[in-house]
């Protein structure tokens, strides 16, 4: 699968973030800080990378932007 290739160099946190996302449907900023109890800008920062890898895809806008799995 190739979620599974990408998701091969994404850090172990980054990792459960995508597995947490796929069984749950989607995942927040803030559902990402408290799962991991991360700093919000290393939230955004995993979420950005997961994104940009193309496992995530960014829905909404500002305080209503959320995650889903792709």
């Amino acid at each position: 699968d190739g979620g599974q290739r990408r998701l091969h160099v994404a850090s172990r946190r980054q990792r459960q973030m995508w597995i947490r996302d796929r069984a749950d449907g989607q995942i927040t900023n803030d559902g990402a800080e408290e799962m991991f109890c991360i700093s919000d800008r290393t939230a955004s920062v995993y979420l950005a990378e997961l994104t940009k890898r193309g496992l995530l895809e960014r829905k909404g806008a500002g305080r209503g932007t959320f995650y889903v799995p792709v």
